[in-house]
């Protein structure tokens, strides 16, 4: 399933997120994102659609992203300034492969080139998870999320979008950081990336990253090793039997 095909505006998210740190239950926040949707959503079936897309991000039970979310919470708490499109983009990767496979085409286009293209990127995630009718719709959504969401902004091409210092979020504590690597590890199928890949992740494209390996230090979801004399690889903790 490609699951992320709503547009998904921030203010849920934010709303969702605080709700769900002052403690509120299930069935009162989805009580709650009815009536501050019903603004802008006025058919009943696209606020169902669009809150299912958050509540994997954030209400669902998987085990893997309720650690995720806990952990955004605490650091939400201690910091309530933060910029919480680290946490919501942190948990589309985790929560939609979908999500994180468009992300890093788009980071890799803007790399190379400075810019990506929407028919581009739908070029490219085709390859990825075959031709299908809604995958143009799906891709497009997930662009325009990160478009409202002011992480990216029009270029002088046709329907394309760049990332400038403009758009950029700046993820200076350490705490922040490793963070947002968990939630990448926990969206790769191995759980794993080269310390040398760390600056160069197109995933986290929007983002500018204080990291160090002093940041991992002490992180509950992350362990680092070695791997013959100089490199070294951070991976997910592995569960103890």
């Amino acid at each position: 399933m490609l699951g992320f095909d709503r547009q998904i505006k921030k203010e849920w998210l934010d709303i969702t997120m605080e709700l769900l740190a002052e403690g509120k239950s299930v069935k009162e926040i989805k009580e709650k994102q009815e009536s501050f949707m019903a603004a802008d959503l006025s058919g009943k079936i696209a606020r169902r659609k669009t809150r299912l897309v958050i509540s994997r991000m954030w209400l669902d039970d998987d085990p893997n992203l309720v650690v995720l979310r806990r952990e955004a919470l605490s650091i939400f708490e201690e910091n309530p300034e933060i910029d919480t499109r680290i946490f919501h983009w942190g948990l589309c990767l985790a929560a939609y492969p979908f999500f994180r496979d468009i992300a890093a085409i788009c980071g890799r286009l803007i790399a190379l080139q400075g810019y990506f293209g929407v028919s581009q990127v739908h070029d490219r995630i085709s390859k990825i998870w075959g031709e299908r009718s809604t995958l143009t719709r799906a891709s497009s959504r997930v662009i325009q999320t990160i478009r409202i969401w002011k992480l990216i902004e029009s270029a002088d091409k046709a329907r394309a979008y760049t990332s400038s210092e403009k758009t950029k979020v700046a993820v200076q504590e350490k705490h922040e950081a490793a963070w947002l690597i968990h939630s990448l590890l926990m969206s790769r199928e191995n759980g794993s990336i080269s310390v040398d890949e760390i600056g160069k992740m197109p995933e986290l494209f929007p983002f500018k990253i204080n990291f160090g390996l002093d940041s991992l230090v002490g992180s509950k979801g992350i362990e680092i090793s070695r791997q013959g004399l100089k490199a070294s690889l951070i991976s997910l903790k592995k569960p103890r039997q």
